[in-house]
């Protein structure tokens, strides 16, 4: 497991290949997006790296959608003023370059 793989399991972000593990003594498989362990955990890149498999619109709704308890669209609504603030909006749906 490569040591990214194992912060994003860790903080809930990805789900563990096999097995399960425990978290804040409770043993999980993956952690929810509603459970309220998962609001105990923050993740940040040391090098400012991007989520790949999510576009940039994606990973701008992301925090809204963990902290405001928000639903994809909800979150892609509120993103959209930001996006468009930061005249991002036409990279919205692009994908971070590997």
């Amino acid at each position: 497991m490569r040591e990214n793989d194992f912060l994003m399991t860790l903080a809930g972000l990805m789900a563990p290949v096999s097995g399960s593990y425990r978290f804040f003594g409770n043993e999980v498989r993956c952690l929810t997006r509603h459970g309220g362990e998962r609001l105990r955990v923050g993740f940040v890149f040391e090098g400012g790296q991007l989520f790949h498999h999510l576009t940039l619109g994606e990973m701008w709704a992301l925090p809204l959608q963990y902290h405001r308890d928000l639903t994809d669209d909800e979150a892609d609504r509120e993103a959209q003023p930001l996006l468009e603030l930061m005249e991002l909006s036409p990279l919205a749906g692009a994908l971070p370059m590997a």
